[in-house]
C-alpha cells in the first residue's frame, strides 16, 4: 500500500461490512467504526443499496480506503453500477456525526427482488459480528 495516497472514509452497509470480504476484493479495513445512516433503508435484490425512508436507518461500518482500493471494489466485473454520494453518518461508539462517502447502486434489473439469499445470510452474519442491528437485513430472508 502506498501510504501517500489520501484516505476516504466510506460507509459500508452490505457485503463489504466483513473485513475479510473487503480484503478479498482489494480493500483494507482501516480505522473501522460502526455507524448509522438515518433516513435510509436497506434494499436487497441481486445487489444491495439504500433507498430513502424518512423513519428508517441503516447500520454499517466506516472504513478509510484509498482511491485505488475504491476503484478495485466498485469497478470490477460482475458488479452493478454504483454512484458515490457524500453523507453524514452517526458514529455509534464515538457518539458524533461524521462525513463519509457511501456508494449507492444505480437502479436496474439487479435491484429487483427477490434478493440473493446467500448474500443476505452473509450480510446478516457480518452485521452480527460487528454488533449491528441485523433485523434490517433479516426481513429480506422471507420474501
Amino acid at each position: 500500500m502506498n501510504s501517500s495516497l489520501p484516505l476516504t472514509d466510506v460507509f459500508f452497509y452490505s457485503y463489504y461490512l466483513n473485513p475479510e470480504v473487503l480484503t478479498q476484493f482489494g480493500g483494507t479495513a482501516r480505522k473501522p467504526r460502526t455507524a448509522r445512516l438515518h433516513g435510509w433503508q436497506l434494499h436487497l435484490g441481486n445487489h444491495s443499496t439504500l433507498v430513502p425512508s424518512a423513519k428508517a436507518y441503516a447500520d454499517g461500518v466506516v472504513y478509510a480506503l484509498t482511491p485505488n482500493e475504491l476503484a478495485a471494489l466498485y469497478k470490477r466485473d460482475g458488479i452493478c453500477a454504483f454512484e458515490p454520494q457524500e453523507i453524514e453518518v452517526y458514529l455509534l461508539q464515538e457518539k458524533r456525526f461524521s462525513s463519509a462517502v457511501c456508494y449507492f447502486a444505480v437502479e436496474g434489473p439487479s435491484m429487483q427482488p427477490p434478493p440473493n439469499k446467500k448474500h443476505v445470510e452473509q450480510m446478516i452474519t457480518s452485521m452480527q459480528q460487528q454488533r449491528l442491528d441485523a433485523s434490517t437485513a433479516e426481513r429480506w430472508l422471507y420474501l
